[in-house]
This record gives C-alpha cells, structure tokens and sequence, in this order.
C-alpha cells in the first residue's frame, strides 16, 4: 500500500528526483523485475557524462486540481433539524473550513482519499476545527464496513541514530497519544510525550495514562473519505479494501509516456536550434592558444574544417524542421485519454470553448465529469455528515454549545453556477403550477442562506402579496344607441 502511495506522490508532486526514485532505485522483488522496469522511461538511467533533460508534465496533479474545483469551488451546505444546531453549522463552515475541505479534495484525487479530524485546543479557540490527515500517515481499522478507529503518525525530530514519531489513536470515545523514539526503519521504544516539546502540552489534558476521554462515545473524532471505489490493487486485502483510489489508478503507464512525448519535443527544439557552418580561416585569433571568435551571435557558430582560403559562399546556414504537427498531436492524444480514463471530459481539462455558454451548456459539455463528481459526493456526503456529528458533539460537550449533535444533512452545490435566467423562469413555472411554497423557492434562489433569513424573506413576499393594490379605475360605460 505504502509503495504505490509513495508512487501517486510522486506524480502529485511531479519532482522528477521523486519520479526517478521510484521507478530506479527499488530492489528487484521477483524475477522479471528488471524488463518490468525497462517499461518505465522514469527508470531508465541517464548515459554518464550527458545533461539530464528529462521534463515532467503536472498532469496528475492538474487532474487533483480540477477534481478539487468540480467538487467544492464552493462550500457544502450541511443542516440539522433544528434551526440552533444548523446556524452553529454555518458557523463552522467559514472559509477556513472551506479551505481545509478543498485542499482534503485535492488530496483524496491524488493519493485515493483522504482523513478528517477534529481537533480542539480552548486556548486558540472557542469551538473545535476540523483538519485533514493524509492517507499515507494513517492506518485505519474497519469492521463490516464502519470505521472502528484510526492510528495516525508524525515525524517530530530527525538526527543522525534516531528518528522521533507522535502516535495518535482515535477509537469511539478517546484519543490515546505515543511518543516513540527510534530509527527509520523502527518505531522504536516509548517514552513520556514529555519528552518533546511537540507533545508535552499534551500531557495536561490526558485523562487516563496517555487517553483523553472525548466524551461523545460511541462517536469517532476522525473520518476517512474514499475518493472513489473500488479500491482496485486491494479490494481482496481486508486491511486496505475500504480505502479509495485515486484519479491516476492505472493511468501510471500513460503519465511516464506523455512525459517522455513532452521530452522528446522539447528535444527536437533544442536540436534544431540554428547552426551557421563557418571556416576556422574565417575566426579571429585572440592570441596563441586563446581560441578564435566570430563577429556573430556565438550560439550560431559551428567552426569546420574546409580548407584554405575559402570565399563568403563557404558560409552554410543550417535549420532543421520540427516535426510539431506530429509531436503535438502524440502529446494531446496521450493527454486525452488520460483525462478521459480519468473520468473527466477535456473541456474540464481546458478545452477552449470558443464562445461565452450558459450553465446549462456548461454542464451538458461536461456531462462526463459531472458524472465522475456525482459519484464523488456519494462518498464525501456521508463521510462529511459523519465528521461534522463529531464537530458537534465536541463543540457541545466541551465548549457547551446550545445545540443538538446530531447527524447532519449534506447538500453540495452544482458545478456551475446557473444562470440568472434560466433560475427565475425556473422558479416562475413551479410558482405558477403550485408545485412549491413560497419559502422552498427562496430557499432555492438563496441557497447560502440560513433558515431565519430564508424565513423572514418568505414570509415578506407573501405578505406583500396578500396587500389589496390600489383600486384600478374602471374605464366609463359606452353610451346606448339612442342616448
């Protein structure tokens, strides 16, 4: 598991030491090994002597990038069912927040999912927070599905015989802490989480040896989202079948060809730079054993052997062609089917439009990646309803919130954001076929707004309309035939 997330990092990330790491400098596990890597262009040495020029195109990480944006350009919308409790929602969803859950998004797409938290400190904060784990510090447990608990680790101090790490379990009820020092390999021995600064202020809240009692038992104050499943490599792995996958699964083979495409193009460019063949009799010596110089650009220059007193016609001007129209069309054809095996449409990818379109448009274009995203809120509706129960049974139990923990309903806004038009005609008809009330319509012209100011704005329209209007003058009867 830990190889393949070490793997998507490095496409994430696209540091090409990282990529070469990868695919180089792991041991041969069976036999075959060797012409396996042979398959991997990020695996081949380069020839001693030669600069490196391998170029790496940020595909992977572009993909996590749009999968964040499709997913939560804005914020989620969660409510309770009660007004208190749905207004200290709101709250909590600030852009802070919002940011957290976007950067989560953005992780979840590139390493197959992602862990939320709660975390709560009264000295930073008068109610708790959430923040994200990523999957590859983390082990989960499950049992018939429901997370049971999560370990999670951090390296708090590296010197040269010892590495320091932070355990951190949550199971329903209790976080319990562990601070391990040992080497890179070994988690080593335990000893107090006074021992670092890291953790000692932990030790004033521990309840039990090294647990803190949350006190919302049987709730976990962590949550994993999956960003898709099945978990293909490891869905027969009981350890690992619950977790996600990520947008690149499978899709590795094609990212190191569009890199080694995108290489060779730039390659070709280099090479056919501009040569001018020029006679060594034609050069200026700056002195016995100084060199010659030409009186042109330096980078044109190619000195050659042609004889003795040789005219201006010896002069040769060399330009090689680039192939572009072939080079570009292998890179945006490789490009293409990752974004499609990625189970996005290219116009989500940057595809140019060509004119300005309506939301509506927008959305029928990117009918393939709205598809891809309503699966994705499949997965984080329920693991963000199950986080934010957590959040507040926190925010009840230790800052004494006036609200009722309960599990709460997830909405998340459409892709796009509609067009204006299109709303009011929308609303228009259903007002007209009595097919909604006024406060519904309001709720669905504002949906950013809480349930007060949805009710107070409700319950104003259908006041004004129930207002007699001024009497409207009635136009004098025609005369009889006669009068």
């Amino acid at each position: 598991m830990f190889e393949k997330f070490a793997e998507w990092s490095a496409w994430y990330s696209g540091d090409p030491d990282a990529l070469a790491s990868v695919y180089t400098s792991a041991p041969p596990p069976t036999t075959g090994w060797f012409s396996r890597l042979a398959r991997w262009w990020w695996g081949t040495r380069p020839t001693p002597g030669q600069p490196i020029t391998k170029l790496h195109v940020p595909a992977a990480a572009d993909l996590a990038t749009l999968s964040a944006d499709l997913l939560l350009s804005q914020p989620p919308r969660l409510m309770a069912a009660d007004t208190a409790t749905t207004d200290r929602l709101a709250e909590h969803m600030d852009e802070r927040t919002h940011a957290t859950l976007r950067e989560a998004a953005e992780i979840a797409a590139a390493l197959g999912g992602v862990w939320l938290r709660v975390n709560w400190d009264s000295e930073l904060s008068t109610r708790p927070w959430l923040d994200l784990v990523h999957p590859d510090a983390a082990v989960g447990q499950w049992r018939h599905g429901h997370l049971t608990g999560v370990t999670f680790w951090r390296t708090v101090a590296i010197d040269d015989k010892s590495v320091t790490r932070h355990l951190e379990e949550h199971t329903p009820g209790q976080i319990s802490h562990g601070l391990y020092v040992g080497d890179r390999n070994v988690l080593g021995v335990r000893v107090p989480l006074t021992e670092h600064p890291t953790t000692a202020a932990l030790a004033r809240h521990l309840t039990s040896g090294d647990t803190i009692d949350t006190g919302i038992k049987p709730l976990i104050t962590a949550a994993y989202i999956p960003n898709m499943r099945p978990a293909r490599l490891w869905r027969h792995s009981p350890a690992a079948a619950m977790l996600g996958r990520p947008d690149i699964e499978g899709l590795e083979p094609l990212l190191d060809q569009l890199d080694e495409r995108w290489s060779d193009w730039m390659r070709e460019v280099r090479l056919a730079k501009a040569r001018l063949l020029v006679p060594h009799s034609f050069l200026e010596s700056a002195g016995r054993g100084k060199g010659a110089t030409f009186d042109a650009d330096a980078e044109l220059l190619t000195a050659m052997n042609m004889g003795p007193a040789p005219d201006a016609s010896a002069l040769q001007l060399v330009q090689p062609n680039i192939r572009v129209r072939e080079l570009s069309a292998t890179t945006e054809a490789v490009l293409a089917q990752i974004v499609k095996s990625a189970g996005y449409s290219a116009q989500s990818f940057g595809g140019s439009e060509g004119s300005e379109l309506t939301a509506t448009e927008v959305n029928a274009r990117n009918s393939r990646s709205a598809l891809t995203r309503r699966k994705k809120v499949s997965y984080w509706a329920p693991g963000l309803a199950a986080i934010a129960q957590a959040l507040l049974a926190i925010d009840k139990h230790v800052f004494g919130a006036a609200i009722t923990p309960t599990r709460p309903r997830v909405e998340f806004p459409p892709i796009a954001d509609p067009d204006a038009l299109d709303v009011a005609q929308s609303l228009n008809l259903l007002r007209s076929a009595r097919a909604a009330s006024t406060r519904t319509l309001v709720a669905t012209l504002h949906p950013d707004w809480d349930n007060a100011a949805v009710t107070a704005e409700a319950a104003l329209i259908d006041q004004t309309a129930t207002v007699p209007g001024p009497p409207v003058a009635q136009p004098p009867p025609e005369p009889l035939e006669g009068e």
